[in-house]
């Protein structure tokens, strides 16, 4: 005859003392048919060694070895290690818990932006457990943030928090200025009208055009720049940019109209020259 009956942990979690079952937790019951104890839901803290004690006895008449096995806790906040213009190195803290499961690999989800979507670029699968990775593919001069994931064999933890916004290095312009127009409005100025290149080739801080010209047949080698940083210009960024040269035959001792090779740069480095 079952008089009392105890379950323990490292403590008493479950007893039945003058028929009635006393449990310390809401998740536990204690079944008075065939004095059961049943957790639910059970949660990784359960995993532990369960003995149960009958009337007084000093020992137990069963012991249970509990592994509860669960998804892991989310990663510590990505840190953006080093970057250049088109990949960074991040490195992160392991899963304080794993759940009793180790974690096989990472997922690292990628955002564009400060409020841009993270389901906006495909997540990538690193292949091993390492807290570690390179992300390869990025933008030049484009703000960037990550969030890691780990996983294990029964699934994905919560996104870690994600990491501080960084901004990748600057590249030359991929893209080139395309001449319009050019003609003379007089015997010392020239008028030059070109198209901007693409606002997705600049690659990084627009800081305006460099006009480098020179005589075609007379002194190749005495080639003259013209830096414009007027703001306007970029402005009028996605349209035509115009620009008189009022000085460009500035210093000829004798009128006349000779030819001239002229050549746009834009972008904030040296980039392809629109001819």
């Amino acid at each position: 005859m079952v008089e009392t009956l105890v379950w323990r942990t490292s403590h008493t979690i479950a007893e039945y003392v003058n028929g009635l079952p006393l449990v310390s937790n809401q998740r536990l019951t204690l079944l008075g048919d065939n004095f059961s104890l049943i957790l639910s839901p059970a949660i990784a803290s359960d995993t532990a060694e369960y003995s149960c004690l009958l009337n007084d006895r000093h020992s137990p008449e069963a012991i249970v070895d509990l592994l509860v096995q669960d998804v892991p806790d989310p990663p510590g906040r990505p840190l953006v290690v080093s970057f250049t213009s088109r990949s960074v190195d991040l490195s992160w803290a392991h899963s304080q818990d794993p759940r009793n499961a180790p974690v096989t690999n990472f997922i690292i989800e990628t955002r564009i932006g400060e409020n841009g979507d993270w389901e906006q670029e495909p997540p990538i699968h690193t292949k091993s457990s390492q807290a570690a990775h390179q992300v390869t593919g990025l933008q030049p001069f484009t703000v960037y943030s990550f969030r890691v994931i780990a996983v294990n064999k029964l699934g994905h933890s919560p996104p870690s928090k994600e990491s501080y916004y960084f901004v990748t290095l600057r590249e030359a312009p991929t893209g080139k200025p395309v001449t319009t127009i050019a003609h003379n409005t007089s015997a010392t100025s020239v008028y030059i009208s070109w198209k901007a290149p693409p606002p997705e080739s600049i690659l990084g801080e627009f800081l305006g055009y460099r006009i480098t010209y020179r005589p075609r047949d007379y002194h190749t080698d005495d080639v003259k720049e013209i830096y414009i940083r007027d703001s306007t210009v970029e402005v009028r960024f996605s349209g035509t940019t115009k620009f008189d040269l009022p000085a460009l035959l500035l210093g000829w001792r004798q009128p006349g109209v000779r030819p001239y090779d002229m050549i746009v740069a834009g972008g904030h480095g040296k980039g392809p020259k629109g001819v």
